[in-house]
């Protein structure tokens, strides 16, 4: 028998079958590169570089990818092929074209929607006024209608006001100060004019039109007339319409006007304002004031009316280095003559910033027992309370100047408050407003004073600081700033003061100035104010903004300390529709220096 060489032919058969022995067979794999956003030369010699080779390259528009880069590849990246094997690759061609549509014509609305509809976005809006496109219309667009654009490009668009529209003005003079004039134009559009100078017309006219201005109602004892005030519009705003005005025979026009002292810079400027005691109309005019100037007169006269013209002057303007001051500035044209009593005197800014608030005596000719209070802010700003029962209860305010190296103190009224007699700092010393008075700084904080003598009539008056405990309800607190600002007092007798400017006419605030004074009680977060007749000397000034209101009574706030130096109110409740409300107003306590 032959059986084992059987045997050996089938175990060689077995060993070629099943590969013993070692090694591999097949083609080898590897892995797609990563070629998206790659530009088509980049991707090419990624793929290739991998040993596989570049199919098909096909184009497609897309507004993400740049034009000439990859957008997508077949087989994707990471994929294990055979090496050799090809990657197709879609390559894009930049944004998809559009064209712009014609939207000429449209309303804004309907261009808007079309080129929107068409891929593309709406870009700057402007207007232009045409003589043939209707108001909001689109006159033309940016690019122009059926240009090749890529897709969400912007269209600029021109959108039609109409035709092109011009103003009617001109000049009015010598229309009486507090009074008014109504201008009309072609028998319609009104204007009302309370001042000489410039005017225009609220409605315009086209090119070719015609104007006709006139006189619709005369100022009070005044005639204005017309001149060149009928004419077409020529391509241009007309400003020579001139408006003429003079004075009734037999109604006089007066100036107002007065002294300047002190003054030695430039800048000064001084505004009145006139109120019709007829119409009630208002007026403004300005006067700028040289340097060293020694008198002023505004230069539009005031009507005397049978209802007086009131009228009042201030300071709108301080000159370069120094502040000046108007008393004797308000009153009323009720006499037949030029009003000169005005007074401006000016004093060179602060020298030596003084602050605090000093309870004041004065002893001599002219002094009084009443209590009095000065109160001096580091910006060159005071405010002087007086009582004096049945002579003098007000208060005085302004601006100071001191130069602590020669101790002169000049002091400059702003107003004074006197409704029964003179009580100002200076009436109270004897001195003219503006004048130095030779005065003695001491001490500091608690144990600051001051005294000083005047030398033409003798009268000598000394301050010592207000108490102050801080923390507490005790001591001088201020608000407002400049001339705006006042003085809250609480002694340590039990009575409170409030010393109120007339807020600087420029802020239009009209709170009036005054004092009130009172007795007081503080406990447990709660004042009680007594300024009726069971407190002794209590005063209220009718018309002021002090806590009474200018009317005697009896009332309580609640308060708080919120640190050493402030002082809080709470005013809260509900008003007559339900709304509940809470005020906080806060006062800063001055400590002499």
């Amino acid at each position: 028998m032959k059986m084992p060489h059987v045997h050996a032919a089938v175990w060689l058969l077995f060993a070629v079958v099943s590969g013993c022995g070692g090694g591999s067979s097949g083609t080898a794999q590897v892995n797609v590169p990563n070629v998206v956003g790659d530009t088509q030369a980049a991707a090419t010699t990624a793929i290739t570089g991998a040993g596989l080779a570049l199919g098909a390259v096909t184009q497609a528009a897309s507004a993400m990818v740049v034009s000439g880069d990859v957008i997508s590849e077949n087989p994707a990246s990471g994929t294990s092929v055979a090496k050799g094997a090809t990657v197709a690759l879609v390559v894009s061609s930049g944004p998809a074209m559009v064209a712009v549509p014609n939207v000429v014509g449209n309303t804004q609305a309907a261009a808007t929607t079309a080129i929107t509809g068409a891929g593309l976005t709406v870009g700057t809006v402007t207007q232009a006024a045409s003589a043939t496109v209707a108001p909001g219309d689109v006159i033309s667009e940016n690019p122009a209608a059926n240009t090749s654009v890529a897709q969400g490009s912007a269209v600029a668009l021109v959108v039609s006001t109409g035709p092109q529209t011009y103003s009617i003005g001109g000049s009015v003079s010598n229309l009486a100060a507090g009074t008014s004039v109504l201008l009309q134009d072609n028998g319609g559009d009104t204007i009302t004019v309370s001042a000489n100078g410039p005017f225009v017309f609220p409605t315009q006219l086209t090119n070719g039109a015609t104007y006709n201005v006139t006189v619709s109602t005369q100022p009070t004892s005044q005639t204005c007339t017309v001149s060149m005030g009928v004419n077409t519009i020529n391509a241009a705003n007309v400003t020579s319409v001139a408006v003429s005005c003079s004075a009734v025979q037999g109604v006089p026009i007066y100036t107002v006007g007065g002294t300047v002292t002190g003054l030695t810079a430039a800048g000064l400027q001084l505004t009145l304002i006139a109120n019709s005691g007829t119409d009630g109309s208002q007026s403004a005019q300005t006067l700028g004031v040289a340097a060293n100037a020694t008198t002023f007169t505004f230069g539009t006269g005031l009507l005397q009316n049978t209802a007086p013209t009131q009228f009042g002057a201030f300071v709108s303007a301080q000159p370069a280095g120094e502040n000046c001051a108007v008393t004797n500035g308000f009153g009323f044209i009720e006499i037949s003559e030029n009003i000169t009593s005005g007074q401006v005197t000016c004093v060179a800014n602060v020298t030596t910033a003084l602050r605090g608030v000093y309870n004041v005596t004065v002893t001599g000719a002219g002094g009084n027992p009443g209590p009095k209070w000065l109160a001096l802010f580091p910006d060159g700003t005071y405010i002087f309370g007086n009582i004096q029962q049945g002579t003098c209860n007000g208060v005085d305010y302004g601006f100071y100047n001191f130069d602590a190296a020669t101790s002169a103190l000049k002091i400059v009224d702003a107003l004074v408050f006197k409704p029964l007699a003179p009580c100002g700092f200076t009436d109270a010393n004897g001195n003219v407003s503006g004048t130095g008075i030779s005065v003695t700084f001491t001490g500091s904080g608690a144990t600051s004073a001051f005294s000083g003598t005047n030398p033409t009539n003798g009268v000598t008056f000394a301050g010592t600081a207000v108490p102050s405990t801080a923390g507490t309800i005790v001591g001088a607190f201020t608000f407002g700033t400049g001339l705006d600002q006042g003085v809250l007092i609480f002694g340590t007798d039990g009575h409170y003061a409030m010393l109120l400017p007339q807020n600087d006419p420029t802020t239009g605030s009209g709170a009036l100035a005054g004092l009130e004074y009172g007795c007081y009680t503080a406990a447990n977060g709660m004042v009680n104010f007594d300024t009726t007749a069971t407190c002794a000397n209590a005063i209220t000034n009718v018309g002021t903004a002090g806590f009474s209101g200018g009317v005697p009574s009896k009332f309580s706030m609640p308060y708080t300390t919120p640190d050493a130096n402030t002082l809080s109110f709470i005013f809260s409740g509900t008003n007559k529709t339900g709304l509940t409300y809470k005020y906080i107003f806060s006062y800063t306590r001055i400590v002499p220096q």
